[in-house]
This record gives C-alpha cells, sequence and structure tokens, in this order.
C-alpha cells in the first residue's frame, strides 16, 4: 500500500521543505486509486490547512499534539508495555522482522514509531499491510478517538488508518471510555508525571529511550519523490 508513505509523511515533524511539495501531495492524492473520494477530501483539507498557516505554528501544534502525555503517542509499543522491559524485546523483534524484509532504520529511530511502522508498511503487499494494521488497529482507533475529542485535526489521518486497517466504525465503549479520561497533556497532569517519575529513560537507542515525536528520523527522505 504506497499510499502508507505519504500518511507517514503526513504524521511526521512539520519541516520547511514541505511547502515545494504541497503541490506533489495533492497531484498524489488526486490520481491515486486506493484511497476513497471522502478519505482524498480529508487529506486534502489537512494539507491546505498545511500550507495556510506558518510552518511554526504546524510545528507548534505537532508538539503539543504528540509530545505531551502518552496517551497519543506515536510509540505503539507504549500503549501495549508501557516502559516495561517487555517493550524493548517487542522493539527488537520487530526490528528483526524489518532486518529480515531489507528495510533499515538509522541509529536514532525507534522501531515502533508509527511512522516508521507506515513506511515499512508501505513496501510490503497491500494484504500484508492491512493485515499489519489490523494488528494495530486497537491502538488506531484509541488514539484517533482522543485526538476527535480533543477536536484535534490529526484525528483525520488516523481515521483514514483504520479504514484502511478494516475498521470502518468506532464502538461506543471505546468512545464512552474516551469522553471520561482525565487528560493527560495538561501542565498539571505534566507536571505531576514529573515529580512521580524519579528515574526516566533518555537517550535515542532501541532499548533505551523514548524521543519526542519531533526528533525522530526517517528512513528515507520523507517527500513524494519516493512514492512510486
Amino acid at each position: 500500500m504506497k499510499n502508507l508513505k505519504l500518511i507517514s509523511i503526513l504524521l511526521s515533524y512539520p519541516e520547511p521543505s514541505w511547502f515545494c511539495e504541497f503541490d506533489n501531495m495533492i497531484e498524489y492524492i488526486n490520481a491515486d486509486q486506493e484511497f476513497t473520494p471522502e478519505q482524498k477530501q480529508k487529506l486534502l483539507e489537512f494539507i491546505e490547512l498545511l500550507s495556510s498557516e506558518d510552518v511554526l505554528d504546524s510545528q507548534e501544534r505537532y508538539v503539543a499534539t504528540f509530545d505531551r502525555g502518552r496517551s497519543v503517542s506515536m510509540l505503539l509499543f507504549e500503549h501495549i508495555h508501557g516502559e516495561s522491559r517487555d517493550r524493548g524485546q517487542a522493539m527488537v523483534d520487530l526490528l528483526h522482522t524489518y532486518e529480515s524484509r531489507g528495510f533499515e532504520l538509522s541509529v536514532s529511530e525507534l522501531p515502533d514509531h508509527l511512522t516508521v511502522f507506515l513506511e515499512f508498511l508501505s513496501q510490503c503487499a497491500p494484504e500484508e499491510s492491512v493485515l499489519w494494521l489490523s494488528e494495530v488497529s486497537n491502538i488506531l482507533v484509541l488514539i484517533c478517538s482522543r485526538l476527535y475529542e480533543r477536536q484535534n485535526p490529526y484525528s483525520d489521518l488516523f481515521k483514514i488508518l483504520c479504514e484502511l486497517g478494516g475498521i470502518t466504525e468506532f464502538d461506543n465503549q471505546t468512545l464512552n471510555q474516551v469522553k471520561l479520561e482525565p487528560r493527560d497533556d495538561t501542565p498539571d497532569a505534566l507536571d505531576k508525571v514529573w515529580e512521580e517519575e524519579a528515574v526516566r529513560f533518555v537517550g535515542n537507542n532501541v532499548m533505551g529511550g523514548v524521543p519526542a515525536s519531533s526528533d525522530q528520523q526517517s528512513i528515507n527522505d520523507l517527500t513524494l519523490k519516493s512514492i512510486s
């Protein structure tokens, strides 16, 4: 599913160079045969938002969305294992899967970062990509629901990912859960986390620290040139 590459780009930290790519992105979306008309419209609206604002505003939104709190973390295994040792082993296993397919990461990348995962899936056969997406669909649904509750524009990208993974309707239990849960990205919530955690893992190695999403590097140059 080559179109997952595009979503991987749009879920990455916004860069000034994107302004030279928006026209290519729009052209790709309009020509793509896998996105539905509704999905294309949402993607075009998202790109229009990015192209109409200063890149610093886009970057500020990105950091406020994904780098404050863990409830919408881009790190997939964090939603499953938290900071337990199981997460480290899960990442090693995923890294071995990547390597067995000839998919290489740089030193600074974590294999469970969503943008990396999507870039890997974009190189897989369509049926295999759908299967992999379905494996993490519960995480994508939860993140999507939380972003919708916050009226965050990134929610549309996650909804498209859910749909590509076969999830077209969200169950009411998840939606009600999200409405009732406290926000973890408020100043008070963040201060409480820092007070309670005496030990933090730092750094950018696979077994150790959790970098901010804005620090995550891409395997390839994230432009439409690599989508074909």
